[in-house]
């Protein structure tokens, strides 16, 4: 197992990506491992999750809006620099990234830096998300550079080429316990069912309803 692991997401303030994010270092982290999150959006803000004391967050806001192509690729090469920069100063044993664009750029990132296994996460469906096509290109061209994909279901894993997915593995979002409950306040005899997530085909709230019903 890597000694020390670094991860790069968007941000820790609200999402899945966020969350499982956050349930990870937490647990290498409690492990002895040194762990570090790498924020591409904003990362100055308090995260949402609690994190372990031990876990470094490091904020490199690398997303802005560019006004024409040219400037977009200026922009793109500067990101690209920093992100290889931060991962360098870490000094991974193993890099982990969450979301298609986080994962384009640390898989660009890494070439040519000494050996760094570096596991992608698709937190989507794929089917259901386009990249445009600039982005869509890269996506075809450095999967296959990864040493694993990760995604929540074999539906999202069948979106990839056979050499992408002969090196994938499909692991559900994990469900977490709650507290146990106050015994001294008076039980709900009504089941109270909350969903939460943007209204998107792909987040599926019409079958929870029907399920549910």
């Amino acid at each position: 197992m890597p000694k020390s692991i670094t991860l790069v997401v968007n941000h820790l303030l609200y999402g899945g990506a966020a969350r499982v994010a956050a349930h990870l270092t937490n647990a290498w982290a409690g492990m002895g491992r040194k762990v570090t999150i790498l924020t591409t959006i904003g990362g100055h803000e308090p995260a949402m999750y609690p994190l372990h004391p031990e876990v470094v967050l490091l904020p490199l806001n690398l997303r802005g809006v560019s006004s024409n192509p040219l400037q977009a690729v200026g922009r793109n090469l500067g990101r690209l620099l920093l992100l290889r920069r931060a991962i360098r100063a870490t000094h991974p044993d193993l890099l982990v990234s969450f979301l298609d664009s986080n994962n384009i750029m640390s898989l660009i990132a890494t070439r040519g830096l000494p050996r760094i296994p570096v596991i992608i996460s698709e937190r989507t469906d794929p089917h259901g998300r386009s990249l445009g096509s600039i982005w869509g290109w890269l996506r075809r061209l450095t999967y296959p550079w990864a040493d694993c994909l990760v995604t929540q279901s074999r539906h999202a894993m069948d979106f990839f080429p056979a050499p992408v997915r002969t090196k994938g593995r499909v692991i559900p979002n994990p469900v977490l316990p709650f507290p146990a409950a106050d015994p001294s306040r008076p039980a709900n005899p009504r089941s109270l069912v909350i969903t939460l997530g943007r209204l998107h085909r792909v987040k599926g709230h019409d079958l929870l309803i029907e399920a549910f019903a």
